[in-house]
């Protein structure tokens, strides 16, 4: 009888390096049977010391502490904007992801777009008559159908001490006012507080992926996404857009795919403000990925600094839920002209 030979070798690779962002990418694309992702920014930014991630929603978006709950809302009122939809596609702080949830900017002769909407479908508006440090809220309006058509459903609270707060509904009557028991029992301050009823808590947003909408393209409304009084911005569709911008980045978790920072491309003028080009710098922010279990992962600065053209292409791996950030800084602090930046990140599922 033959003896079987195997001919071959078994090896390791680790840490796999590539030459630049198209080799990676047809790499990926070959060899990896779930396909890949590539996230890409195109903006252009004029401010100094600010994040890339800023234009061109015209408006200063800001990072989350901690997760929690998100609302929206159109910038001005415009009856051509109810029962228009925006989808948001949203990350918990472990780099899960979200979504996309369908969420109707208002609903017609319900609620103007004018006033904000705790992210999650909502179905209702409503003011909680009472229920102050009790598992039982009073609604003042609302009238069920049927018992328990509002079970396993959320009360979210967007005015008052509770604002932010979800609260899961397990029963509610059919009379009216309607009586909903929640959990965790309400807050001291939840008298009179404006309420809405939506199928998802949604109060595990921590970055927001993706945010598009079908609101007509021509009307001059920025769809904003933020704290409850839009004091505090998470992101935002500027007018005349379909989709959020923004250069900034946060890594998957590592069970969906490992996530790349691939190329970073610019083009900017010179400097108008002084007589001979100082030379411009980017500055980005991110957390490679640990060579090894006993190897922690730490933060990393890199500046880059060129004339009036930047071609980066670093592939660097980033370790999973974390942020890889962009900003612009000027060598002499004066105002860079019509900066043009394009961010290539790839995710390898």
């Amino acid at each position: 009888m033959a003896t079987a030979v195997t001919r071959g070798m078994r090896r390791i690779v680790s840490n796999r390096k590539f030459e630049d962002y198209e080799s990676m990418k047809k790499y990926f694309s070959a060899y990896r049977t779930n396909g890949v992702n590539e996230i890409i920014f195109d903006g252009f930014q004029t401010m100094t010391n600010t994040a890339a991630a800023l234009e061109p929603s015209d408006e200063t978006i800001a990072f989350l502490g901690a997760e929690a709950v998100v609302y929206l809302r159109t910038l001005a009122d415009d009856n051509l904007q109810d029962s228009k939809e925006v989808w948001v596609t949203y990350q918990s702080d472990d780099g899960v992801i979200h979504g996309p949830i369908t969420h109707l900017l208002a609903k017609a002769a319900e609620a103007a777009t004018t006033v904000c909407h705790a992210l999650g479908d909502e179905n209702l508006l409503d003011t909680i008559a009472s229920g102050q440090g009790t598992a039982v809220a009073t609604l003042t309006t609302y009238n069920c159908t049927t018992v328990n058509d509002l079970a396993g459903q959320y009360l979210v609270c967007y005015s008052g001490n509770d604002k932010g707060i979800a609260y899961l509904i397990a029963s509610n009557t059919v009379a009216s006012p309607t009586l909903c028991t929640v959990s965790p029992n309400l807050g001291a301050a939840a008298d009179a507080d404006l309420v809405q009823i939506q199928e998802f808590a949604c109060d595990d947003f921590y970055r927001l992926r993706q945010m598009y909408c079908d609101v007509e393209v021509n009307d001059d409304k920025t769809i904003q996404l933020g704290t409850f009084d839009l004091g505090t911005k998470y992101g935002a569709i500027s007018r005349e857009m379909n989709y959020n911008s923004s250069a900034n980045y946060f890594s998957t978790d590592a069970a969906y795919a490992r996530c790349f920072l691939g190329k970073i491309k610019v083009t900017c003028s010179n400097h108008t403000t002084v007589t001979k080009a100082l030379g411009n710098e980017i500055q980005v922010t991110l957390t490679p990925k640990a060579q090894n279990a006993n190897a922690g992962a730490s933060d990393m600065i890199i500046n880059l600094v060129f004339d009036t053209e930047l071609d980066w292409q670093p592939c660097i791996e980033l370790e999973p839920a974390t942020d890889c950030t962009i900003k612009i800084l000027s060598l002499d602090n004066t105002q860079v002209d019509d900066m043009y930046i394009q961010v290539h990140y790839l995710e390898a599922r």
